[in-house]
């Protein structure tokens, strides 16, 4: 499964300022679009989660996660 994807890893592949970087998932976690349980790190956005939980899939590359 996946790890939660630090503020660094998104802002150098989409070439912007951490910053800048942050603003944004605070902004979608006030629309509960996603979380990050206090963390500088993105746990789950909607509908997906790095967290185990019930809902497990698998998609049809092979690749699986489990939803939020």
């Amino acid at each position: 499964m996946g790890e939660p994807i630090s503020p660094e890893f998104i802002g150098q592949q989409l070439k912007l300022p951490v910053n800048q970087v942050n603003a944004v998932p605070d902004e979608l976690e006030k629309k509960l679009i996603l979380y990050s349980e206090g963390q500088e790190v993105v746990v789950w956005s909607y509908p997906v989660t790095v967290a185990q939980t019930p809902h497990h899939f698998t998609f049809n590359t092979g690749e699986q996660g489990y939803a939020a």
